[in-house]
């Protein structure tokens, strides 16, 4: 079977509407399902680095690419600029 790039992206059909909305979440996660979630995380077969990685977006409560953004200025600039 031979494989061809695709030459559209599928997703873009989807309007951002149908898949989040902005309106405020009031749930939070109890103890234990923290507790759960690191457990599962850590006994997991995923590369430690994404682990951590994982671990920090809980105990930070940002986004992905926030975070990604923030690690490339610390390896860039050996220092942590926090936004005001």
């Amino acid at each position: 079977m031979a494989r061809q790039l695709a030459t559209f992206n599928p997703a873009a059909a989807i309007p951002a509407s149908s898949i989040a909305s902005l309106k405020s979440r009031d749930r939070v996660l109890t103890a234990n399902e923290i507790h759960t979630y690191l457990d599962k995380l850590y006994r997991s077969d995923i590369a430690r680095r994404y682990a951590l990685s994982l671990h920090l977006i809980l105990i930070t409560l940002v986004r992905k690419s926030d975070l990604h953004h923030l690690i490339w200025q610390l390896q860039k600039r050996a220092c942590l600029l926090l936004p005001e």
